[in-house]
C-alpha cells in the first residue's frame, strides 16, 4: 500500500473571538456517489428525463473553504472531478464515494476512487489544533462498506471487502501510523458515528439505494445455544448495553431473527446511542420513535422525534434534526394535493460540480422537508424547534451543521446563521454568518483552534 503524508498550508487564519479563544470556521462543500448513483437510476427509469451514458454521469468534487468577514473563501479543492464530460483527463475519472465528519475525534474523511482502477483513495483532515491533511490509498476496491472505529482513543477507518469466492475480509487503517492491517468483524463493536450527513445526501430510507449511511444492522439470534445480539454482516457478537431495558420499552425486540428483532445501530458517540425503530401518528403529526441510550446515566428510553427520514445528528448532549415526511407518512399526500415543498422559488435550479440541486435530491429520496428544525437534550429532555425562514417563508433546504459552545450553526438554503442556546432553556435570535450562491453545497462545518 502506497502512503504519503501531506500537510496543508492554510496561510493566515481568520479569528473568531469567543471565550478569548482564537479559531477559524471551515466548511466542506460537495456530494458523493451515493446520491449521484441514485440520480442516475432515477433518470434511467423516468421517461420525463433524458438518458445519460456511463461516461456522462455527473461526478462531484469536494472543496475546503473558510468563513471570513461574512465571505466564503475557497482554501483548496480536495477532490477534482469532471462535470458532465467524457474522460480525456485524469481528474474526470475521480468520483467521490464518501464525505464524513467526526467532531469528537476532530477529523473528517473523504474517500474517492476512479473508474479505470480498483484503487481507493483517502483524504483525512485533522483539526485538533491546526488543520492538517493526510492522504493514503489502498489497492482494494472498498465500495460502500466503510465505518469509523475508535479503539483505545485512536480512530481507525474500517472497511470490508470480498474475494472471488465471496469470502468477506475486514481491514483497519491506522491513520496515525499510516498502516493497514487485517482484522475481524468483531471490530464492529468499536463503531462510532455522529449520524446523518446532509439533507438528502445519505440514502437511509431510499427505495433506490440504502447503503451509504453509516449504520450497523443488528439482530437477536440463537448462537451456540445462547441468545445474543449479533451483526447481520459477519454474525459477530455485539455488545449492546442493557438490552433488557430495550425489551421493556418494546417487547417485540425479544423475538429471534424476525423483522421486529432487526435494529439499526446508527448513532454512537461518547454521550449516546440512537436507534430508530417505529413511527406513529399523533393526530395528523407523524413521529418516529427512537431508542436512545444515555451513556452517563446508563439507561435507555424511547423518544419521539418529528422525522421519518433520518436527519438526526448528535452534537455533544444535543440531538439535532429536521422535520421531514417520507412516502408512507404524508409525502405523497402532500405532493398529490399540490402542496409545494417550502421555499422552492428561492432555491437553485441548476446542478454544479459541487452537488445537484436540492429539489432533485428531494424527488429522488421521495421526501418532504418542512423547513422546521429541532434539537433535543438527552440529559434535560429540553426540546426546541423553530422554522428556518427565508424572506419570512419556511425553507425546506435547511440543516443544522454544528452545535458547539452553546451555539447552533445552521444553513438556510444559501445562508449560514448562528444562534445561542441561553442557559439551556431558550434560544437567542439568529445572526447571519455568511450568504453566498454556493452555500447550498455546504453540509459539513467545523472549527480549527490555534
Amino acid at each position: 500500500m502506497k502512503l504519503k503524508l501531506i500537510l496543508l498550508n492554510l496561510g493566515l487564519f481568520f479569528c473568531i473571538n469567543l471565550n478569548a479563544q482564537k479559531r477559524t470556521l471551515y466548511c466542506l462543500q460537495g456530494q458523493y456517489d451515493g446520491t449521484e448513483r441514485a440520480m442516475s437510476e432515477f433518470l434511467y427509469f423516468n421517461d420525463k428525463y433524458p438518458k445519460m451514458d456511463a461516461d456522462q454521469q455527473i461526478k462531484y468534487g469536494v472543496r475546503l473553504s473558510k468563513i471570513d468577514n461574512e465571505k466564503l473563501i475557497v482554501v483548496d479543492t480536495l477532490v477534482k472531478t469532471g462535470f458532465m464530460t467524457p474522460y480525456p483527463l485524469d481528474s474526470v475519472k475521480n468520483r467521490t464515494k464518501m464525505i464524513r465528519i467526526y467532531q469528537e475525534q476532530k477529523l473528517f474523511r473523504i474517500m474517492y476512487d476512479q473508474f479505470d482502477s480498483d484503487t481507493t483513495y483517502f483524504i483525512e483532515g485533522v483539526f485538533k489544533n491546526k488543520l492538517g491533511l493526510r492522504q493514503f490509498n489502498t489497492p482494494n476496491n472498498i465500495g460502500l462498506r466503510s465505518l469509523n472505529l475508535v479503539k483505545e482513543g485512536k480512530s481507525y477507518f474500517f472497511y470490508r471487502t470480498y474475494d472471488n469466492d465471496n469470502r468477506m475480509h475486514c481491514y483497519n487503517v491506522d491513520v496515525e501510523e499510516q498502516k493497514e492491517y487485517k482484522t475481524t468483524s468483531n471490530d464492529y463493536n468499536f463503531y462510532r458515528s455522529e449520524g446523518y450527513n446532509g439533507l438528502g445526501l445519505d440514502d437511509t430510507y431510499s427505495r433506490i439505494n440504502s447503503n451509504y449511511t453509516e449504520k450497523i444492522e443488528l439482530r437477536r439470534e440463537l448462537v451456540n445455544g445462547d441468545t445474543l445480539i449479533v451483526t447481520s454482516t459477519g454474525k459477530a457478537p455485539f455488545d449492546l448495553p442493557h438490552y433488557e431495558q430495550i425489551i421493556q420499552l418494546d417487547s417485540t425486540k425479544r423475538n429471534l431473527s424476525s423483522k421486529y428483532g432487526r435494529m439499526l445501530y446508527m448513532i454512537c458517540t461518547n454521550e449516546m446511542i440512537v436507534m430508530p425503530y417505529k413511527g406513529k401518528f399523533i393526530g395528523d403529526k407523524f413521529e418516529r420513535l427512537h431508542f436512545l441510550y444515555n451513556k452517563e446515566k446508563e439507561e435507555w428510553k424511547s423518544v419521539g422525534l418529528p422525522t421519518v427520514f433520518q436527519t438526526l445528528r448528535a452534537h455533544g448532549k444535543w440531538l439535532a434534526g429536521h422535520e421531514v415526511f417520507w412516502v408512507s407518512a404524508g409525502q405523497e399526500e402532500r405532493i398529490n394535493n399540490g402542496v409545494e415543498i417550502p421555499g422552492k422559488k428561492y432555491r437553485r435550479k441548476d446542478t454544479t460540480m459541487w452537488g445537484m440541486n436540492a429539489d432533485t435530491r428531494f424527488s429522488i429520496q421521495e421526501i418532504f422537508p418542512t423547513g422546521k428544525l429541532f434539537i433535543y437534550n438527552i440529559d434535560t429532555e429540553q426540546y426546541f424547534e423553530w422554522d428556518a425562514k427565508q424572506n419570512n417563508e419556511n425553507q425546506a433546504d435547511s440543516e443544522i451543521l454544528l452545535i458547539e459552545d452553546n451555539k447552533i450553526y445552521y444553513r438556510v438554503n444559501d445562508a449560514i446563521y448562528v444562534r445561542d442556546i441561553i442557559s439551556g432553556k431558550q434560544l437567542g435570535e439568529r445572526a447571519l454568518l455568511v450568504q453566498e450562491q454556493t452555500i447550498p453545497y455546504v453540509h459539513w462545518l467545523f472549527f480549527v483552534y490555534e
